[in-house]
C-alpha cells in the first residue's frame, strides 16, 4: 500500500473535519474513515485483524457509534455542540493515528501481522512451561474473584459490584495483582501452541466460554477486549488468508453479540443477574428488533467523558496526567494493590462538576483533551508509531527478541482498554506485568 495515498487521504479527512460544522456532515466522514482507513488496514497488512485496524475501529465505536446509529436510547443531545467538536476531535485523533501506524511501516512487503516462532525445541517447551506457572499462579484468585463478582451481581445487580472496592477481602485486595497474569499465560499458551491448531482451538473456546460467563457480573469491556485479543492471536498464528468460512463465522459472532451484550446491558440496572434473565433479555431484545441501536447505546456512551471534558473548559493539565500515570507504577504496588488507584486528583474525570449526571467512565481522546486541548490530538500521532514497533515485535518469537515480544504481547489488552480507560491502568499493568514475565523468562533461560 502506498504510503503517500494513506497519507493523503487521511490529511483531507482532517481539513474536512476542521471545515465542517454541522453532523450531518460529520456523520459521512466518519462512514467514510471507516470504510477507507479499513481498507488501507486490511489491504496493507494482509490481515482481516491487526492491532491498529481494532485499536481505530474501538475508538470509533466507543465515541462516534451513538452519531452513527441514533435511538432513543442515547442519553445525550447528538446535536449539542460539544458532540460535534468530540467527533471532529475524534476524526482528527484517528487520521493522526493511521498516519503513525501505516506510514512509519519500513517495509511494505513484510507481514508484521502475523505471528511466527522461532525458538528451539527446549525454547519452546520451557516458553510454555512458563504459561502454565504463570496460569496456575493466577487461576485461583481470578476465578475466585469473578465467581464472587458474579455472585454480588446476582444478589445486588451490576451496582453490587461498588462494594468489593473497599477490598476489605484480602484475597480479592492481594489476589487482584496475581490474577494480571491469568490473561498473559493463555496468550502465551496459544502462542506455544503455533504448530498444534486443534489444541489451540481448544484453548480459544474454553476461554470464550469463560470471558462470556464473567459477563453475568454485569461487567463486559474486559472480557469481550479479551476475546478480541484472543481472536487477533489467533488470526495472526494460523489465518495467513481470509475464507468465505471465516466471514461467516465472524458475522455469526457479530449476530449474537448484537443481542448477547445489550441484554447485559439491560440487566446491570436490575436488582439481579441470573443466568435465566439473561436468556429473557436476550430474546427480548431479539424480539425489538432494535440490536443495532441497543449495541451502539451500549458502547457510544465514551463520547459523553470527551464531551464534558470540552464543555467543562477546564486549565490544560499539560501532561500531568501520563506523569502521575508513571509515577503511580511505583507508590501504589508496595503500598496497597487495588484497581480504584486511579481515583486521584490528576483522574481526568474528577474536574467534572458536582451536577454531572452521566456515569463517568474513561477515554483516551478525553484524557489528551483534558491535557492538551485540541494539540492533544497530536499524541495519536505517536500512538500510531508506537503501535507499529508492537506489530514488528509480534512478528516472530525467537530468542533475540523475546522479552520485546513478551512487552507488546502484554500490552495489547491495555492499549484496547485504553480506549474508555484511563492512562494510569495501562502504566501499571504494562510495567509490572512485563517485569513478572521477564523474570520468569530468565529464570528458565530463555531470554
Amino acid at each position: 500500500m502506498n504510503n503517500k495515498t494513506i497519507l493523503l487521504s487521511n490529511i483531507i479527512m482532517i481539513v474536512l473535519a476542521i471545515l465542517f460544522k454541522d453532523l450531518e456532515e460529520l456523520v459521512p466522514l466518519v462512514f467514510a474513515q471507516i470504510f477507507v482507513d479499513s481498507y488501507f488496514y486490511i489491504k496493507g497488512n494482509h490481515r482481516v485483524l491487526s492491532i491498529g485496524l481494532i485499536f481505530f475501529l474501538l475508538l470509533e465505536m466507543f465515541h462516534c457509534s451513538c452519531s452513527l446509529f441514533p435511538s432513543d436510547h442515547v442519553q445525550f443531545n447528538i446535536y449539542d455542540v460539544d458532540n460535534i467538536a468530540g467527533i471532529r476531535f475524534t476524526i482528527i485523533s484517528i487520521s493522526l493515528f493511521v498516519i503513525g501506524n501505516l506510514c512509519s511501516k519500513k517495509n511494505d512487503d513484510v507481514d508484521e501481522n502475523g505471528t511466527n516462532v522461532d525458538l528451539t525445541d527446549d525454547e519452546i517447551r520451557n516458553f510454555r512451561k512458563i504459561a502454565w506457572i504463570m496460569l496456575i499462579i493466577s487461576a485461583l484468585p481470578t476465578l475466585y474473584i469473578q465467581i464472587t463478582r458474579i455472585q454480588y451481581a446476582m444478589i445486588s445487580g451490576y451496582g453490587g459490584l461498588y462494594e468489593l472496592h473497599d477490598f476489605s477481602n484480602p484475597i480479592i485486595k492481594y489476589g487482584w495483582f496475581l490474577s494480571n497474569l491469568f490473561f498473559p499465560s493463555i496468550l502465551m499458551l496459544l502462542v506455544s501452541y503455533y504448530n498444534n491448531r486443534w489444541k489451540a482451538i481448544i484453548l480459544v473456546s474454553v476461554f470464550g466460554i469463560y470471558s462470556f460467563l464473567t459477563m453475568l457480573s454485569g461487567a463486559r469491556i474486559d472480557a469481550l477486549t479479551n476475546i478480541l485479543v484472543v481472536l487477533l492471536f489467533y488470526i495472526r498464528i494460523f489465518i495467513p488468508k481470509v475464507k468465505i468460512q471465516h466471514i461467516i463465522l465472524g458475522a455469526v459472532f457479530i449476530f449474537f453479540l448484537s443481542a448477547f451484550l445489550p441484554a447485559i446491558s439491560g440487566l446491570r440496572s436490575g436488582g439481579g443477574m441470573t443466568i435465566d434473565s439473561v436468556k429473557s433479555e436476550t430474546t427480548a431484545v431479539e424480539e425489538s428488533g432494535e440490536k443495532l441501536s441497543d449495541l451502539t447505546y451500549e458502547f457510544g456512551g465514551t463520547m459523553i467523558s470527551l464531551m464534558y471534558v470540552i464543555k467543562n473548559n477546564a486549565p490544560l493539565n499539560y501532561g500531568l496526567t501520563y506523569l502521575v500515570g508513571l509515577w503511580r507504577i511505583w507508590i501504589k504496588a508496595p503500598i496497597q494493590i487495588d484497581p480504584v488507584f486511579l481515583l486521584d486528583q490528576y483522574c481526568f474525570t474528577n474536574s467534572f462538576t458536582k451536577n454531572y449526571s452521566f456515569p463517568v467512565g474513561g477515554s483516551c481522546l478525553g484524557e489528551a483533551f483534558y491535557n492538551f486541548g485540541w494539540l492533544g490530538c497530536i499524541l495519536f500521532l505517536f500512538v500510531g508509531m508506537c503501535v507499529n514497533k508492537m506489530n514488528g515485535h509480534l512478528a516472530v518469537l525467537r530468542h533475540d527478541n523475546i522479552y520485546y515480544f513478551m512487552l507488546s504481547l502484554v500490552l495489547i489488552h491495555p492499549l484496547f482498554t485504553w480506549c474508555r480507560g484511563f492512562f494510569a491502568e495501562f502504566c501499571f499493568v504494562g510495567f509490572w506485568v512485563p517485569l513478572i514475565v521477564w523474570y520468569f523468562l530468565k529464570h528458565h533461560r530463555i531470554a
